[in-house]
């Protein structure tokens, strides 16, 4: 998904349609990313895809963010909202999508097979 695409989904989730929130989108996103770099890392290594070596940058909001969609289409517009709040300065709404967000990002999190060592061979 784009940036574009996460802060739709985000403003869709605000009722809101204003433009100005994307003047700090791309920082936002760019605040998420190495957020949530070792989440994304661990997916793929439950998935057997190829992990990623550095955490991505963008540097505007028609760039792919290379994340799995189940970070980037069902946590990130949570994230994106949560700042975008803040930036509004209100907290209540932002506490509650920052905690839509990090509920959506352990949810994933608890789907990824742990591995047990057994440290007593």
């Amino acid at each position: 998904m784009t940036g574009n695409d996460i802060l739709k989904i985000s403003l869709d989730l605000m009722f809101e349609t204003e433009t100005e929130y994307e003047k700090n989108a791309v920082s936002f996103l760019n605040l998420m990313i190495p957020e949530l770099f070792e989440t994304e890392n661990l997916i793929r290594t439950a998935q057997n895809l190829e992990l990623l070596a550095d955490v991505p940058y963008i540097e505007s909001l028609e760039e792919v963010i290379p994340y799995c969609d189940n970070l980037t289409r069902g946590a990130m517009p949570y994230g994106l909202a949560s700042m975008i709040m803040m930036d509004d300065d209100d907290t209540s709404k932002a506490g509650y999508y920052r905690q839509l967000y990090v509920n959506a990002v352990n949810s994933y999190m608890r789907g990824i097979p742990k591995t047990v060592v057994d440290i007593y061979e």
